[in-house]
């Protein structure tokens, strides 16, 4: 079913349109050898990022996903030995994700209405205090009973908002092409989709293997039943102070951002006047700061000559 809708309600520009608009390019790639070929899909794939909102776009998600990565490769530890509870309490509460299904229309209600910007920082904010929440019950004794109800409460909302948190670099996706556009004139969805997956898969590998080697260095015994109090508090810090302080830098980060709906509908009005014919000469002081900062590029160099 799903399949269906997506083939029944999505499309893609048709071919002839693509050709029209890159004339230059028809026929000429079936000349070039493999070795060049290849060459050119990686140069065009790598200067993705030199448009500075995707490269904004990519810090915040890759620090916010592995932060995730990090998060539910140690979570069942950190309930099972920081906490002392069973391994199906921690899958339990990993299963709160779920919640964050039938809640996604709320997340992009709330994406349109406050900006990528806030949204991150409203989101990554509750992230770090859920943390911290996790840390203080950690340091504090409670009955089992109360823990698993807290533990259910707290995962319950962290769950949802990591949820949310991580969905907005996909809302903000389908406008980093049209950033892109002004700089080059050119439509490349694909090559900033491909980047986005490469370097995520990247650093998911990395991810585990960092949190392998903090284990492993502290003396975590995988399939042991009792750790020592070392390979716990590495468990621990793990939680808190690596995810916590990945998510603080992409706090930090996400300050800067300034691509949501406002800023991307100047930009789009600004490339409709260049298409129309309209001369960069004539470009208003705020549009063209407002497209500067989008794309770390002189509004001089953008559009180019023969487009302009």
């Amino acid at each position: 079913m799903a399949v269906l809708i997506t083939y029944k309600f999505t499309w893609e520009r048709p071919i002839s349109e693509i050709q029209a608009a890159n004339p230059a390019e028809n026929g000429e790639t079936e000349h070039l050898g493999i070795l060049q070929s290849v060459w050119g899909a990686i140069s065009s794939y790598f200067s993705t990022l030199k448009v500075k909102a995707f490269r904004q776009h990519m810090y915040i998600y890759l620090l916010g996903v592995t932060a995730q990565d990090l998060f539910s490769g140690a979570f069942v530890y950190f309930i099972v030995f920081g906490y002392g509870l069973s391994t199906s309490t921690a899958s339990w509460l990993l299963s709160l994700g779920i919640l964050g299904l039938p809640l996604t229309p709320v997340n992009y209600w709330l994406f349109t209405r406050l900006g990528a910007r806030r949204c991150y920082i409203f989101y990554f904010t509750l992230v770090v205090g859920c943390l911290g929440m996790y840390y203080w019950m950690f340091l504090i004794d409670l009955s089992q009973g109360m823990t698993i109800a807290l533990l259910g409460v707290l995962s319950a909302v962290y769950l949802f908002f990591k949820g949310g948190a991580y969905s907005i670099p996909w809302n903000v996706f389908p406008f980093i092409p049209d950033v892109d556009e002004i700089i080059t004139s050119e439509r490349r969805e694909g090559e900033f989709a491909a980047m986005m997956n490469f370097i995520r898969k990247v650093t998911s590998g990395i991810a585990s293997v960092i949190l392998g080697w903090i284990l492993a260095s502290n003396g975590f015994k995988s399939g042991a039943t009792v750790q020592t109090p070392q390979a716990i508090h590495a468990i621990v810090y793990t939680i808190v102070f690596g995810v916590g302080g990945l998510t603080l830098l992409a706090i930090l980060l996400a300050f800067t951002f300034n691509l949501d709906a406002k800023t991307h509908k100047i930009l789009i009005d600004e490339i409709n006047r260049l298409k129309a014919g309209g001369k960069k000469a004539d470009v208003k002081p705020e549009v063209k700061a407002t497209v500067e900062s989008l794309t770390g590029v002189k509004y001089e160099k953008l559009w180019p000559a023969a487009k302009s």
